[in-house]
């Protein structure tokens, strides 16, 4: 596994009158009846660019809450407009409702990366005695779960930590939140205000589709790169260009090919910036990725 640093989104979850604006956050709106608009097509990064991940609430919880914090420290990783409010659903019947799972799914991530998640809630002027311990948990591949807890109550400066998770072969993370086992409200409140993810950069430089014989050259790449490789069976061959974000560049190849020796030339299209880039092969669903740097 090769690390580097890769790109960050902020979700903002919380009321549709408190976004936060001009900041580059995803804001998530929730309400008590499900609505099936609560969708984001196009998660943006933290400098506004488009990623082509997409969320879906499709565990909604109660609603939201609008006491969290707003007197963050200067220097915290969410601002304070997504800091004063949160969802939240409960264990116990509140208000004739119970949620007591609170969740949404992320897909067209990368599935070659690994995804971190530092997540934040707040309800501020509860008694110091109680615990609203909520369990987040995320699901990625071979139904692999990682987990964290967060105690809301009187939280200011607090975070949830979970690392380094891989998503499905079709890319997608499935979060959820739900009581923690130390909540002791008798509803059982738990809560979501705020979420950084990054593609925390560990990708997957094994070549299970391949003869470990994978080879571009010249890599860093000034204007086009030979491809080779030796297909260890007959395959439905792909080969697409990824940035660190997971959002397809360009696609190469797309067809039937014969197992064997193969090469293919790539010219670079004039409007594809320098950085690192991710080459990912496909063969038959059985992938293998490398770094491509371009100049």
């Amino acid at each position: 596994m090769v690390g580097y640093s890769q790109s960050v989104a902020l979700f903002d979850f919380g009321s549709k009158t408190t976004p936060t604006k001009n900041l580059n956050y995803n804001n998530v709106f929730n309400e008590i009846v499900e609505d099936p608009n609560i969708f984001l097509p196009d998660v943006i990064d933290s400098t506004g660019a488009a990623t082509g991940i997409t969320l879906t609430m499709d565990d909604f919880f109660h609603g939201f809450n609008p006491a969290g914090t707003t007197t963050p420290s200067a220097d915290f990783i969410f601002d304070r407009n997504a800091t004063r409010d949160s969802f939240y659903g409960e264990g116990v019947e509140f208000d004739n409702v119970r949620q007591p799972t609170g969740g949404f799914i992320l897909e067209k991530l990368n599935p070659d990366l690994t995804y971190s998640f530092e997540i934040f809630a707040s309800r501020i002027g509860v008694p110091t005695t109680d615990n609203r311990e909520s369990l987040y948990t995320i699901t990625g591949l071979n139904g692999e779960e990682s987990t964290a807890v967060l105690d809301a109550a009187n939280n200011e400066s607090e975070i949830a930590v979970i690392s380094d998770v891989q998503p499905t072969a079709e890319g997608t993370l499935t979060f959820t939140a739900e009581p923690g086992a130390n909540n002791n409200t008798p509803n059982k409140f738990y809560y979501l205000g705020a979420i950084r993810m990054e593609a925390s950069g560990k990708l997957n430089v094994n070549t299970p589709a391949l003869s470990n014989s994978l080879a571009v050259y010249p890599n860093p790449v000034s204007n086009r790169a030979q491809i080779s490789f030796d297909l260890k069976e007959q395959s439905n061959l792909k080969i697409a260009i990824y940035d660190l974000s997971g959002r397809l560049i360009e696609n190469i190849v797309n067809g039937e090919q014969a197992a064997g020796k193969f090469s293919k030339t790539w010219n670079r299209s004039s409007n594809i910036a320098a950085g690192v880039y991710i080459l990912q092969i496909d063969a038959n669903g059985k992938r293998s990725s490398s770094k491509l740097l371009l100049k």
